[in-house]
């Protein structure tokens, strides 16, 4: 309990949790599994980046997203 002692006094004192991250990292994994033996990196990577992009924009409350506004 003393490794993690921060990280949960952190949820208590901010309510943050790292929802977020394991969230995004989902939709990561499911989007990698779609494009399996894509050649063309920088389609994928242009891809990737509009994924990660719609994600810190979407609205409070959509997949645990607490940086958007």
């Amino acid at each position: 309990m003393q490794n993690n002692y921060g990280t949960i006094v952190n949820y208590f004192e901010n309510r943050s949790t790292n929802a977020s991250a394991w969230s995004f990292n989902a939709k990561v994994k499911v989007f990698r599994n779609q494009f399996r033996g894509v050649n063309d990196i920088p389609f994928f990577t242009k891809r990737l980046s509009t994924l990660l992009r719609n994600f810190l924009n979407a609205p409070q409350g959509f997949a645990g997203n607490p940086t958007a506004s």
